[in-house]
């Protein structure tokens, strides 16, 4: 034989249970195996399912805190609500006031009559020849008594404040001529729009 060197041949393992039954261990470690296993993997199933719920748990509870402070807030709101409808019903009655007083105002400034300004028209557009002796007023009538040299004057002078802003109409009342250069007049005029005062 040559030198080769031959595998070495073993024989395959024989089990032989020599032992009898009530020596022999329980073959439950298999099975205790199997279940250990299944509890740990079912344990990583339901730890995030468990760690979700506590954090889920947290944030509710912090939640309920905060709607509790909300509703305590909302309940001191309501409290202040009927000083808060008090003090909104005084402010409509000023500001109804503040209307009316407003009101009055441009009412009392329509009504104005600036004195001067209708004395300045009467004087602007008096012409030559005629003389006022005395301005009244009563309501919104102006009464004006004065002289004239010629008639025909005394009605262009009426035509003229009728045709002005200030006036609505003009009226000769009365004329009286003692002599053939003088003659006397009274001319009423009605202030436009304006109630005298």
């Amino acid at each position: 034989m040559t030198s080769e060197q031959i595998p070495e041949r073993r024989p395959a393992k024989i089990d032989l249970d020599l032992l009898p039954p009530e020596h022999k261990p329980p073959k439950t470690l298999r099975l205790n195996f199997i279940l250990v296993l299944a509890a740990i993997v079912l344990a990583g199933l339901i730890a995030p399912f468990v760690i979700l719920e506590m954090n889920a748990s947290s944030r509710i509870d912090s939640l309920e805190d905060r709607l509790s402070l909300r509703n305590a807030e909302l309940s001191g709101l309501y409290g202040k609500q009927a000083e808060a409808t008090a003090l909104q019903a005084k402010i409509d009655a000023a500001d109804n006031k503040l209307n009316s007083m407003e009101q009055d105002y441009q009412t009392f400034r329509e009504d104005l009559v600036l004195w001067s300004e209708i004395i300045d028209e009467i004087d602007d557009l008096l012409p030559g020849g005629i003389t006022l002796s005395s301005i009244t007023q009563s309501g919104s009538e102006i009464t004006l008594v004065g002289s004239t040299g010629d008639i025909e004057t005394l009605n262009d002078y009426a035509l003229e404040l009728e045709e002005s802003d200030y006036f609505s109409s003009a009226t000769i009342k009365a004329v009286t001529c003692p002599g053939v250069t003088d003659c006397e007049f009274t001319l009423d005029i009605e202030l436009s729009g304006a109630e005298g005062q």
